[in-house]
């Protein structure tokens, strides 16, 4: 699934840096769903993802970030 991300987001033309990033949040997506038993295929499950993140005092750009590398994912599988 990563690899396919990786595509996905390289298909877009989204350079390498913000391509490291996107990737960086969709792990720590994945991760959270896990841990916390959420969907990672639902969108019910990003306003919990960004509380969480706002909760750990995550900077607003970091955390609109997360939601575009969400977003972003939930493309790609569909």
């Amino acid at each position: 699934m990563r690899d396919a991300y990786k595509r996905f987001l390289q298909q877009r033309g989204i350079s390498p840096n913000e391509q490291f990033a996107l990737q960086k949040w969709m792990r720590f997506f994945l991760d959270y769903c896990d841990k916390y038993n959420h969907k990672a295929k639902s969108r019910l499950s990003i306003p919990p993802f960004l509380q969480k993140l706002t909760s750990k005092k995550q900077k607003a750009l970091q955390i609109r970030q997360a939601e575009k590398a969400i977003q972003l994912f939930l493309q790609c599988i569909q």
